[in-house]
């Protein structure tokens, strides 16, 4: 690492409880908002654990679904994200084989929403809005 990066770095570890409490209330308003919706499974912290919200990951039923709810967020201007492909199915270690069918499977249903500490409130009920009318 770059002494420039090493300084940023220290920089923004002074805010980082500031950074992760602003993340924390958008997630608390995705997760109450989203509450009521039958077809999208909301993450559920644990008791024993303290997410830094970094992502807010919702699944759907099916990768239909997903992708579905994809290019309407997108045409809505907001985006959203696909994380964590298994590593297997990575280029780099597509000859490596794995059998986990659970992986396999969950990652084509899982869906990121936008969340970062300048997000604005208009910004989330626009999320939450586009997300609710969609299906």
């Amino acid at each position: 690492m770059s002494d420039i990066n090493a300084a940023i770095g220290l920089a923004q570890l002074k805010k980082l409880d500031q950074l992760n409490e602003k993340r924390k209330k958008i997630a608390q308003k995705y997760t109450e908002s989203f509450k009521a919706v039958e077809w999208l499974e909301i993450p559920n912290e644990k008791l024993y654990a303290e997410s830094s919200w970094h992502l807010y990951q919702v699944k759907l039923p099916t990768q239909e679904m997903r992708d579905s709810l994809i290019n309407h967020l997108k045409e809505q201007d907001i985006s959203p994200g696909v994380h964590y492909m298994p590593i297997h199915m990575h280029p780099c270690y597509r000859s490596v084989r794995a059998n986990v069918p659970i992986a396999s499977e969950i990652w084509k249903r899982i869906l990121t929403l936008p969340v970062y500490p300048d997000m604005q409130e208009a910004e989330t009920e626009k999320v939450i809005d586009a997300v609710k009318q969609h299906f």
